[in-house]
């Protein structure tokens, strides 16, 4: 398998993994997931519905882009790596922009696992908590700024 394949299969399996991972998580029954939570408005299910199929269709397009026949195919890698980045990468700063905003439905736990400075709302890395703030936070807990705001040391 040459370097371009190799790398061409790794970007397919993180599209493929992001698209299916976060719809089957969105789709767990009851307080598991958020499309069936019980705490949701439905116009937040709305919300999440409309982000899921947005990403779902966006992994499509992007595996598209990765593996058609084209003159210029570093071209269709390009577009398909920045599609996925661009949908995950407001999970490190949407809660600073907007405050208002909150990694957990429910805002009792919001205010277990985060405190106010300066304004901005940050979020502590406790596994103990399984919502979608959790899952975020394993996903940004290869960031060293992510540590480091939240008092953690690698």
């Amino acid at each position: 398998m040459t370097k371009q394949v190799t790398g061409k299969v790794l970007i397919s399996i993180s599209i493929a993994l992001s698209a299916i991972v976060s719809t089957v998580v969105d789709l767990r029954p009851g307080a598991l997931g958020h499309v069936y939570n019980p705490d949701w408005n439905p116009h937040a299910i709305f919300h999440d519905i409309v982000m899921f199929l947005l990403l779902d269709q966006m992994a499509l397009v992007s595996l598209w882009l990765l593996w058609r026949k084209s003159t210029e195919p570093l071209v269709g890698v390009r577009v398909a790596t920045l599609l996925v980045v661009c949908f995950w990468t407001p999970f490190y700063y949407v809660t600073s922009i907007f405050p208002m905003a909150s990694l957990s439905a429910n805002l009792q736990e919001m205010q277990l696992v985060s405190i106010v400075v300066g304004g901005v709302r940050l979020y502590q890395r406790d596994h103990r908590h399984r919502h979608a703030g959790g899952r975020i936070d394993r996903l940004l807990a290869v960031s060293p700024r992510w540590d480091l705001e939240r008092g953690h040391h690698a």
